[in-house]
Parts: C-alpha cells; sequence; structure tokens
C-alpha cells in the first residue's frame, strides 16, 4: 500500500510540474477529451500525456483537444475510504488495477469521456454447524477466504458445502433467507452487492427401515410441521422426531408386540413419538387374537365347556383365552339332586334351550361370559330318625337362620339345613355308629354337632351296644321325678358328693351343683323346652339321663 501511494504522489507531482507547459498544437486530428470528477470526497481524475523525448507529463483540462494517437495517462485520487471499482472512457472499462491506467486516443468523431467509478467494500461472513463445513472462493481462485473478509462490490463468489461423511445440509441461510433449495451438487454461486452472512446447518443422515407386517399394516410418519409418511429405506436426520402410530390388524389378529431397534413401545394415546438418534428399525409381529371366555362360578351342578382349535381340544370349563375363530363347545350342565336349572346364558343371551344332543357350539369372535343358574327344587324330603337302645340323639332344622325342631313327621323341605347333636348315652351302654342312610358320620361331629343339608329322604340311625357283666352297684335305683318336668325335677339315689350336671343338645352346661344326702332338686326354669342330659358323676364313676323339659 505505502508503495502504491508513493508512485501515486510521484505521479501527481509530475503533473503538477507540467502545469506551466504551453498549449499543445491543435492538429487536425485532434478529439475532445472530456475529464468528469468524481463527487466522493477525497476522490480525483488527473489525465495527462507526454511528449517524446520528455520525462514529464503534459496535464490536460477537461474539453481539452487532443491529438489522435497520443496516449494519454490516467491517476486517480482515492484518499477518502471510497475503494475504485473501475475507471471507463465513453462507458467501458479500462483493464488494470491500483490507481494508473493508460489509454490511446483513436481515429474518430466524438468526444472522449473519462470518468471513475468509486463503492463501498462489503463483509463476506459464513459460519457452519457440527457435522459439515462451508468454503467460500472468489470466483476463478482457488485461494479460500476467512470469514469477515471485505470485497468489492459485484464480486462473484462461489461457496462450496463440504458435509462430513454420512451427513448432508438441512439448512442453507443467507442473510437468514432459506437458499438450500438453490444449491446445486454442494454449490452455491451469487454476486456480492451487500454485507453477506452465510451460515449453514448439517445433520447426520440415518436409514429407517420398517418391516413388513402381516395380517396388518403400520404408520410411520416425519413430524416436520406436519405429518410426512415414511417407507421402509427412506433417510431421515438426527434430531428429527418420528410419530409411530399404533399397528392396525387384519380382522381376527391382534398385535403381539411392537419392536423399534429391539425396545417394545407401547401407544398409551394412539402413537409412540420418538427423536432420531440413530438408525431405526421397526419390527411388528401379530397374532391371532385371543377373545376371553368367563364362567361365572356355579356350584349347584358341574359344567364342561371346550374349544376346538385345528387338531387341539384344549378344556376351558373353569374360562381362559380362546383364539379367535375357534369353536366353542359348551356342554348342557349337569345339575345336582335337589336343584332344577333355570338358565344358561351367555353374554346375555339365553341358550337354556339351545342345545343340541347335549352340546351347544359358537365360533368365538368376541368375548364371552358364561352364566349358568339354578334353583332348589320346590320339593319336601322326609327326615327319619330311627329308634335307639341306650341312647338319646336330638335333630334341629334351621328355618329362616333359627334353629326350631323338628317335624314330628320329620317333613323337610329340599336344601334345608338341619343340625344333629352327638348321641348321649346311657349308662351301661358304648357307641357303635351314627349313619345317615349309609354314610357314618359317627367320627365327623365338631364341638358335639353335624350339619347336613337335606336333598332326599333320609334316615338317621344310631347304633349303640349294651355293655353286659356290668353289675348294679346301686341298691336303690336313681329315680328323675317329675320327668317330663315343667320348671324343676327331683334327683334321688345320688351317693353324697355326686357332681351333678345338665347338658343341653348342643353340649352346653346349663346346671350344675353337688348333691348332697337324700334327694337333689334340679331347678331349670327359663330354659327352652326339649331334651336335656343329667349327669351324674363321682369317683371316677359316671351315669348319663335324659330329662324332657315340657
Amino acid at each position: 500500500i505505502m508503495k502504491k501511494n508513493y508512485l501515486i504522489v510521484c505521479f501527481l507531482f509530475a503533473l503538477f510540474l507540467g502545469l506551466g507547459a504551453k498549449d499543445m498544437a491543435v492538429s487536425a486530428a485532434t478529439r475532445k477529451v472530456i475529464v468528469e470528477q468524481p463527487t466522493e470526497p477525497g476522490t480525483r481524475l488527473d489525465v495527462g500525456y507526454r511528449n517524446p523525448g520528455s520525462i514529464f507529463p503534459i496535464m490536460i483540462d477537461s474539453e481539452a483537444m487532443v491529438e489522435v494517437g497520443i496516449t494519454l495517462q490516467i491517476g486517480v485520487q482515492s484518499g477518502g475510504g471510497a475503494p475504485l471499482l473501475a475507471v471507463r472512457v465513453n462507458g467501458e472499462a479500462l483493464p488494470g488495477s491500483g490507481n494508473s491506467y493508460s489509454y490511446v486516443i483513436p481515429e474518430g468523431e466524438g468526444d472522449i469521456v473519462i470518468t471513475a467509478e468509486f463503492g463501498s467494500l462489503f463483509k463476506l461472513s459464513f459460519s457452519s454447524s457440527a457435522n459439515g463445513n462451508i468454503e467460500c472462493y472468489v470466483e476463478g481462485t482457488d485461494t479460500p477466504l476467512k470469514s469477515d473478509t471485505r470485497l468489492e462490490p459485484n464480486t462473484r463468489i462461489t461457496v462450496k458445502i463440504l458435509p462430513n461423511s454420512g451427513c448432508e445440509l438441512v439448512s442453507f441461510l443467507v442473510n437468514r433467507e432459506e437458499k438450500v433449495s438453490e444449491v446445486q451438487e454442494n454449490v452455491y454461486n451469487f454476486v456480492l452487492t451487500k454485507d453477506i452472512t452465510i451460515s449453514a446447518e448439517f445433520k447426520k443422515v440415518f436409514k429407517i427401515i420398517i418391516g413388513e407386517v402381516e395380517h396388518g399394516s403400520i404408520r410411520v410418519s416425519l413430524d416436520d410441521n406436519g405429518l410426512t409418511d415414511l417407507s421402509s429405506g427412506d433417510k431421515i436426520l438426527e434430531g428429527q422426531e418420528l410419530v409411530v402410530w399404533e399397528p392396525q390388524t387384519d380382522e381376527g389378529y391382534e398385535v403381539a408386540s411392537v419392536l423399534l431397534n429391539n425396545q417394545e413401545i407401547a401407544f398409551p394415546a394412539g402413537t409412540y413419538r420418538h427423536t432420531v438418534s440413530s438408525h431405526v428399525k421397526i419390527t411388528v409381529t401379530t397374532q391371532i387374537k385371543k377373545w376371553d371366555f368367563a364362567v361365572e362360578e356355579f356350584s349347584e351342578g358341574t359344567l364342561k365347556a371346550e374349544y376346538v382349535n385345528g387338531e387341539d381340544v384344549v378344556d376351558v370349563t373353569s374360562g381362559g383365552e380362546i383364539p379367535d375363530g375357534s369353536t366353542l363347545k359348551i356342554y348342557e350342565p349337569e345339575i345336582n339332586e335337589g336343584y332344577e336349572l333355570v338358565s344358561v346364558m351367555l353374554n346375555d343371551e339365553e341358550i337354556t334351550d339351545s342345545f343340541v344332543e347335549g352340546v351347544y357350539t359358537v365360533v368365538v369372535k368376541k368375548d364371552l361370559k358364561l352364566v349358568v343358574n339354578a334353583k332348589l327344587k320346590d320339593k319336601v324330603f322326609k327326615f327319619t330318625v330311627a329308634e335307639v337302645e341306650g341312647a338319646s340323639i336330638d335333630v334341629q332344622m334351621f328355618v329362616n337362620g333359627d334353629l326350631a325342631p323338628l317335624p314330628e313327621d320329620g317333613s323337610v323341605k329340599n336344601g334345608t339345613m338341619v343340625m344333629i347333636s352327638e348321641p348321649v348315652l346311657e349308662d351301661n351302654y358304648e357307641l357303635i355308629s351314627v349313619k345317615l342312610d349309609d354314610e357314618d358320620i359317627t367320627g365327623l361331629f365338631e364341638d358335639g354337632v353335624y350339619f347336613h343339608t337335606v336333598n332326599k329322604d333320609v334316615t338317621l340311625a344310631v347304633t349303640t351296644r349294651s355293655l353286659s357283666g356290668v353289675e348294679d352297684e346301686q341298691a336303690d335305683r336313681v329315680r328323675i321325678y317329675p320327668n317330663p318336668f315343667a320348671e324343676s325335677c327331683v334327683v334321688s339315689g345320688v351317693a353324697a358328693g355326686t357332681s351333678v350336671r345338665v347338658f343341653n343338645m348342643t353340649g352346653a352346661c346349663v346346671f350344675s351343683k353337688v348333691a348332697g344326702t337324700g334327694e337333689t332338686e334340679i331347678r331349670l326354669s327359663g330354659l327352652a323346652s326339649g331334651v336335656y342330659i343329667l349327669k351324674l358323676e363321682k369317683d371316677g364313676d359316671s351315669s348319663c339321663h335324659k330329662l324332657i323339659r315340657k
């Protein structure tokens, strides 16, 4: 720059030395030279020429007549900071650079007009994100520019886009205006007419693989301020958001699993969102849909249900899952004795009369629920208590939740529960068995009672055995009077110190005392009518006697 300024000063000095030269002679072959001074502050055009043999130029004024063939020396002063863009003669830019130009006056007619064009330098700034870079060049050069370089107006710029391997350009902003669509083969060209700021964004490129869905389909979209559906093999970019829609299946099938990069995903709101950070692989597995078959608990009989799927027969009597399209067989219920069938409902539809040869069949296409209702038959059975020797036994029945004596004729409604008290043996007898028809319940008494539900005619039989060789140790036999009694009774023939206790038929002690000499009174007022057991015990010997309160 200093060298250039020095040359300019020398040139101007030489021009000023020639200001005193005589006016050149005007020949016939001359043309008028008009010098238009620039208006930019600190700028000027100086035009002159040298005579043969002279080292000093002769300066000319504007509109001077100059001989054809003369070589004009044109100097440009630009001390105001505005850069020189071009020196023009009759509008045509002269070749060259810097501040010195030359021009030979050609033959012809018309004026020679010399002008200088000045302008401002423009700044070129550029940057890029990770995964790539950009380089800027003045067109036709091989040296990359630095960011924030100032260049002359109308400079043609070439921008080279250089994405890293596996990446691509996703945004190319020129003064914040998106120009990515104007980039051709990773090159962008423009003419510098103002300050320019360029930014480029690169992202990693991945691929999405969507496996084929048997018996269904899946939709995957790119959420790009809208929804762009994707196909298997499409490219996706790091940071993009995918929307995976819940798969649709053909009739009779359901989704078994959806895997995104081998991780199972769920669809709480019908979609699943995923931010891309690698290649994406989506795999959908379907299976034959399974329907729920529920069976309500049924204790009044037995049920049987099974389904047939190909050659497989699966028992679902207690319920279970049934594959779509399978044939469900429901067998007609077997009802317990004393009960009768009321209805068989399948999903609120009565199928009671739809059994064919004892079987109802249905092809399963939805969830099913089987409900069977039965009730006690309106029937009366007879509960008979057989005569028993050497023991007594009490039977009561539940009526509306309360205990009541068994009717004298033994008539009991179907389903009635009865309570059988453990037999009370008389002296010198032992218990052999207690049977309900052929069922021996001798060892089944708990806390002195046994419960039985009546659903048929039944006979209760108690078998005892008299103990042989037992001598009457008492001269005076025990006597109880009155028996039956109303409020109290008297026991005689009992030795002093004998324990006297009275039990009800549930085994609870309701009276207790120790006998003195003579007779012992037993007062049982306030007790319910019925059979009670008197137990006398002394020195390890005991005997039981039946008491009956009116």
